[in-house]
């Protein structure tokens, strides 16, 4: 299977041919497509990447805070119950729910 990266400047280029790999090969600003805890699809725009060292009982972990992109997406979310606020605000996501 393939992965793609779709950024504004440079169109759609592939990342990698390996899913543990991608987490690396984004960059601030990439739209991505990332599936929600309502089991939704949805593009944000990455804003940062944060890495959570572990620490005692919690593993290690990364993800992303991100912005959603298209006002579609926002209403599919809240369609399904998901407390979205206005845009411009930004939410967690993990590198695991990058699709």
């Amino acid at each position: 299977m393939l992965y793609y990266r779709c950024n504004q400047t440079e169109g759609i280029e592939q990342v990698s041919k390996h899913k543990k790999t991608m987490k690396q090969e984004y960059k601030k600003n990439d739209i991505v497509l990332f599936k929600s805890f309502a089991g939704i699809k949805v593009h944000a725009k990455l804003v940062e990447y944060i890495y959570y060292p572990k620490n005692g009982k919690w593993g290690d972990y990364g993800g992303w805070e991100a912005e959603l992109v298209y006002r579609e997406d926002r209403e599919k979310l809240k369609e399904n119950n998901v407390n979205i606020d206005d845009k411009g605000k930004t939410f967690w996501i993990y590198d695991w729910q990058l699709c």
